[in-house]
């Protein structure tokens, strides 16, 4: 089996409940296996604006997947312009940095190397043991309830 191959099974396993909780959430979800992407249709209730939240899961459970937003054509590099504004529950720090990037240990854009918020978090491929005290999401589903959560606390976007 290919290391693609590998993934496609790990993720396929955990489409059903990330369907569910898509079908509660009100949001809309795309496997697409051939690119190793999971697409999400977002949506922003304090604004009823629509965001395009991409899962790039290349080697995913081996490190965290990269999770940004995109355009509605799901184009192009991560643009402010497509990232929610900061917001989280009360009490919780958002996970929605002003850089434009998904601050949390499951998004492995997070990680020194992908970019500069965590260079104290060490190699991505310790993710699910990095950060206490730091929001934890090891499943597909988690982590797109997360993301939705700190949305609905969210007006706007960043750009």
């Amino acid at each position: 089996m290919t290391t693609s191959e590998v993934t496609v099974a790990i993720v396929e396993e955990e489409l059903d409940p990330a369907r569910v909780w898509a079908i509660r959430a009100g949001a809309e979800l795309e496997w697409l296996p051939r690119n190793l992407q999971l697409r999400a249709t977002l949506k922003q209730p304090k604004t009823d604006e629509r965001f395009f939240l991409l899962g790039r899961l290349d080697d995913y459970k081996l490190v965290p997947p990269i999770w940004d937003f995109r355009d509605e054509g799901w184009a192009g590099e991560t643009d402010r312009r497509n990232f929610p504004s900061q917001g989280a529950p009360p009490g919780i720090p958002s996970i929605f940095h002003t850089s434009g990037v998904i601050c949390a240990p499951f998004n492995r854009l997070a990680y020194a190397g992908y970019s500069a918020l965590h260079a104290d978090w060490g190699a991505a491929q310790n993710w699910v043991h990095v950060a206490p005290g730091y929001v934890r999401a090891d499943t597909i589903a988690d982590m797109l309830a997360t993301i939705q959560l700190h949305l609905n606390y969210t007006t706007g976007r960043l750009g």
